[in-house]
C-alpha cells in the first residue's frame, strides 16, 4: 500500500472502531485510548485525521448522514423540475425526504450499530452534540420546509413547523424501534424500504393535511 492508502486505511479503522464503541458504550464512556486500541492506531493518528473527540463524533455522523441528505436533495430537485412551474405533490415531497432514511434503516449494518448510535444522541444530550447534529441538516431542512410550504400554502408556518417535527419523530422511531414492534406483531418483521416508506408517507400526509382544531387556533391567537 502507498503512504496515502495507509493513511486512509488508518482513518477508516479509527472511524469504524469509534462507531462501534460509541454505539455500545456511549460517547462519554468511550475514551480515545479505547478507540485507538480497538483500531490498532495511536493518539497522534486521531489528532492528525480528526483533531478532537468531538470532531471524530461529527465525522462519524457526517459520513452516514451526508449520503442520505444528498439523496434527499437529488430527489427533491427532480420532482420540482418535473412539476415546474407548479409545486410537487405533497406525497412526492414526503417520499423524497423519507425514503433515503428508511432505506438506510433496512440495511443490516444500520440495524446493528447505527440505530444505537442515533439513540445515544437522546440518551446523552448536550448542547454541543445537538448543535453538531443539527448542523448536518442545515441545507436539507430549509429546502424541504420551503417545498412543503408551497404544497400547503394555507397552512401557517408555525403549524407546518410542528408537523415537520412530528414527521421526524415518526421517521426516527420507525427506524430505531421496528424490531421491538416485531416482537408483538411478528408479521411486521418482514418489509422493504419502499413498502415502509409508503406507509409512513400516507400517515404523515394525512397529518399535514388535517385541519387545525379550533381550540388550538384560539389558544395561539
Amino acid at each position: 500500500m502507498t503512504e496515502a492508502e495507509l493513511s486512509q486505511d488508518t482513518r477508516t479503522r479509527i472511524l469504524e472502531a469509534a462507531e462501534q464503541l460509541f454505539a455500545y458504550q456511549g460517547f462519554r464512556e468511550t475514551s480515545l485510548r479505547a478507540i485507538t486500541s480497538k483500531a490498532g492506531a495511536n493518539l497522534a493518528a486521531v489528532n492528525y485525521h480528526f483533531g478532537s473527540k468531538d470532531d471524530l463524533i461529527q465525522e462519524i455522523f457526517r459520513r452516514r448522514i451526508d449520503p442520505v441528505n444528498q439523496a434527499r436533495l437529488k430527489a427533491l430537485n427532480e420532482i420540482e423540475a418535473e412539476a415546474a412551474p407548479d409545486s410537487p405533490d405533497l406525497e412526492d415531497i414526503l417520499r423524497a425526504f423519507l425514503h433515503p432514511a428508511v432505506k438506510l434503516s433496512t440495511d443490516p449494518e444500520h440495524q446493528k450499530v447505527l440505530s444505537r448510535l442515533y439513540g445515544r444522541i437522546h440518551a446523552e444530550p448536550s448542547d454541543e452534540l445537538e448543535t453538531m447534529f443539527l448542523d448536518l441538516f442545515s441545507e436539507v431542512q430549509p429546502r424541504f420546509a420551503g417545498a412543503l410550504h408551497k404544497a400547503l400554502p394555507d397552512l401557517p408556518q408555525k403549524e407546518l413547523a410542528w408537523r415537520f417535527h412530528f414527521m421526524i419523530g415518526v421517521m426516527v422511531y420507525t427506524m430505531s424501534e421496528a424490531r421491538k414492534l416485531a416482537r408483538f406483531f411478528p408479521d411486521l418483521n418482514q418489509y422493504d424500504a419502499e413498502t415502509q416508506t409508503e406507509r409512513i408517507v400516507r400517515f404523515v400526509a394525512a397529518g399535514f393535511r388535517s385541519e387545525i382544531p379550533p381550540s388550538l387556533t384560539r389558544k395561539e391567537s
